[in-house]
């Protein structure tokens, strides 16, 4: 237990410091058919951020101490990010985590056992400790 929380605060430590870096690469955003089916790999699961925070977040997935920026999420505007397992160990708790750009807090899912083609809905309400998830 002790270990995963060092992991965790660590991973969370980590965050302003991988963000100001800019990892350099485009958000995955996915977008949808027209008949809004989307088409997933068997080693990938789907994040949906609601965001109802009073301005935009950052979206990560982190697992064993593996940061994985997701993307932005705007006020009011569902966003939805690709995330391929294979970037993290096998059997690897994932934790869906939301932080405000410019400001502090953190929206945080839990550990999660996820496997491919799974959907993960995630709200970010006003007050990012009250924040829902919804599998």
């Amino acid at each position: 237990m002790r270990r995963a929380l060092r992991t965790t605060l660590t991973a969370f430590a980590l965050l302003p410091a991988l963000a100001a870096c800019g990892v350099g690469r485009a958000p995955r955003t996915t977008t949808t058919a027209s008949n809004g089916a989307v088409e997933l790999r068997k080693d990938e699961f789907l994040v949906r951020v609601n965001n109802s925070y009073q301005g935009i977040v950052d979206v990560y997935a982190v697992g064993r101490g593996i940061v994985d920026r997701l993307g932005t999420a705007s006020l009011g505007s569902p966003s939805t990010f690709r995330v391929r397992l294979t970037q993290f160990p096998p059997s690897t708790p994932i934790q869906i985590i939301a932080r405000p750009v410019g400001g502090s807090g953190v929206a945080n899912s839990g550990p999660l056992q996820l496997s491919g083609g799974e959907v993960v809905e995630f709200s970010v309400n006003g007050l990012l400790a009250g924040s829902v998830l919804i599998r």
